[in-house]
């Protein structure tokens, strides 16, 4: 697998959804057997898309298949898909906790 696979991997936290759909179905047809790709890649992918429709139940359900593999040690430098999938489930309860979390008043008493 090309090195700038982990690049595109990482540009879907910044890109727009039609892309990471696009990369995600790239990538389940070009590396069908790969595990870092089945295991790291698309989870990750597929949880930030549910994510970005709001959708966080299936966003952790399908982050259920990297938790074995997140600690394990891949890629070169910067770019090393170890921890994306620990990323968007820490972005998960992030957001599940300012969503019931009640705000502070910005007035002075």
């Amino acid at each position: 697998m090309s090195p700038g696979v982990s690049k595109e991997v990482l540009e879907i936290f910044t890109g727009s959804a039609g892309q990471a759909q696009k990369l995600a179905d790239d990538l389940g047809k070009r590396f069908p057997a790969d595990t870092l790709v089945a295991f790291k890649y698309l989870p990750t992918i597929r949880a930030q898309l549910a994510l970005s429709r709001n959708d966080s139940s299936k966003a952790i359900g399908g982050l259920q298949a990297a938790a074995p593999y997140e600690l394990g040690v891949s890629g070169v430098g910067a770019f090393s898909p170890t921890l994306y999938p620990v990323y968007v489930r820490g972005d998960r309860i992030s957001r599940r906790i300012r969503a019931t979390t009640p705000r502070l008043s910005s007035r002075n008493p």
